[in-house]
């Protein structure tokens, strides 16, 4: 972080109930390394809040401007000569209630055409602070969990439905914490590999997350047996079924200002683009007439 005089980089590893923690502290240039055994992830909690509020303290946050760009590399914008925009999420952007009623046509779409039980919408209501973008979804085990960069669940993100899942269970299940790459992208081994776990990485995927969770938090309430496997197929069915019914594009077209935000300075940033002869395209995969 730019301005800061103190650093810390926190390597660890759990290893047959055992976490080695080495911390790294650099002071002013200075590097200094800590070893310490772990045995509790309790333990672990109490060391990592500690360090987090010792960066915090020391830490001065220069202000940012939030309405910057910034980019890994630099970039003249004056040498580009064509511009290409997505329509969802970028051009077009979307309030808290589309969300809502991708759920809820979703759930009607699960329970008319799948056949799943009334229960489900009387019952499951959509929660908009349940899930994350980024988490995956397990369909051998029907777990929602949040897997790091490199592989690592992270403890106190498993779901079962809208049960968190013990950490005992967690290492039970996975046999510890690091999943093998081949769990999350076989299509790059061996053959007859199939992916488990499925990243909910797109913006639309809120709702498909708490559909997933209602749903198991349904079956396991009701001790109604289930496939995780055939339930996420039936889940992600229905939310692409909504989509491609045209009944998501209908209600939003007839609504504009419940579904849509207005930015202000949208058109602005075209107009400025187009006079200074620059070429603009729009890709989507959404329908001509919605767009």
């Amino acid at each position: 972080m730019a301005g800061c005089g103190v650093r810390s980089r926190v390597l660890w590893r759990f290893v047959g109930g055992i976490s080695k923690f080495n911390e790294i502290i650099s002071y002013h240039g200075r590097s200094c390394l800590h070893t310490k055994i772990i045995k509790s992830i309790e333990e672990l909690e109490h060391l990592y809040d500690e360090r987090k509020r010792f960066i915090h303290e020391s830490a001065s946050h220069a202000l940012v401007d939030e309405q910057a760009i910034f980019a890994n590399n630099e970039l003249g914008m004056r040498h580009i000569d064509v511009y290409g925009f997505d329509y969802d999420y970028t051009l077009a952007s979307y309030t808290d209630a589309m969300h809502f009623l991708i759920y809820d046509l979703a759930v009607k779409e699960l329970i008319n055409t799948y056949g799943y039980p009334q229960g489900i919408e009387d019952d499951m209501k959509y929660d908009p602070d349940f899930a994350i973008r980024g988490l995956h979804f397990d369909t051998c085990n029907g777990l929602l969990l949040k897997v790091d960069a490199y592989h690592n669940i992270m403890l106190g993100s498993v779901y079962r439905g809208l049960q968190p899942v013990p950490n005992e269970e967690v290492f039970r299940i996975y046999e510890g914490t690091h999943l093998a790459i081949t769990k999350i992208n076989p299509s790059n081994f061996v053959n007859g590999s199939r992916r488990t776990m499925h990243h909910m990485i797109d913006l639309f995927s809120y709702p498909e997350m708490v559909l997933l969770s209602n749903v198991i938090e349904f079956f396991q309430h009701n001790e109604i047996p289930y496939d995780p496997e055939y339930l996420f197929r039936d889940c992600q069915q229905a939310v692409q079924n909504v989509h491609r019914s045209g009944k998501l594009y209908q209600t939003v077209t007839n609504d504009i200002d419940t579904y849509l935000k207005r930015s202000p300075l949208l058109g602005e940033l075209l107009q400025s683009l187009a006079s200074s002869g620059k070429m603009l395209f729009l890709i989507t995969n959404s329908g001509f007439e919605f767009v």
